[in-house]
């Protein structure tokens, strides 16, 4: 028998919040990687030349660009990746001023333009709906079978 879901979004996540954006990314299949805090460098196939210290994203689940609750893209709204990439380029994020859970959907709310990154159940059968990679090799992800992990 399988244990209940843990819904509590863990604390050290908090860090994040107030953090400013400083990478904004499309990758395949209309995946989302944003990255906040300080600018490290690294060397990729990716156009950008660094992350964020903080890191956040999905590989396979949906998800919805809101502005006052309205949408304004999504990953699968029939947009190239280009066309997703350079509409994500237009915002400004700011910073995170809060991370929500509500029925197996993650919200991730910014202080600027009222704006708002759902992330949703995942289309292709995944489990996770969201990850993040923090600073000192940590990592948290919340999926539709254990909840919250770290």
């Amino acid at each position: 028998m399988h244990d209940m879901k843990n819904l509590m979004i863990p604390p050290i996540l908090s860090k994040i919040i107030n953090l400013p954006c400083c990478r904004k990314y499309i990758g395949e299949w209309g995946s989302i990687r944003l990255g906040f805090g300080e600018k490290i460098s690294h060397i990729s196939k990716d156009s950008d030349r660094f992350y964020g210290e903080w890191k956040l994203g999905t590989y396979g689940s949906n998800w919805q660009m809101l502005t006052e609750g309205k949408l304004i893209f999504s990953a699968h709204n029939n947009l190239t990746n280009l066309e997703l990439y350079e509409t994500l380029q237009k915002l400004n994020l700011g910073t995170i001023k809060e991370i929500a859970e509500f029925d197996d959907t993650i919200q991730i709310n910014f202080d600027t333009d009222d704006l708002s990154l759902i992330f949703l159940k995942p289309a292709d059968g995944d489990s996770e709906v969201v990850h993040f990679f923090m600073p000192n090799n940590l990592y948290a992800e919340y999926n539709l079978i254990d909840g919250w992990v770290v």
